[in-house]
């Protein structure tokens, strides 16, 4: 449940403090 709730609040922040056209690359450790 803990996994969870990390996970959406994470994806939650990356939407708020990254634009809407932001595309990160492939090869960024970010997404990894």
């Amino acid at each position: 449940m803990s996994d969870v709730d990390l996970h959406g609040g994470a994806e939650m922040k990356q939407d708020n403090f990254l634009p809407d056209d932001y595309t990160p690359a492939e090869d960024e450790p970010f997404m990894n």
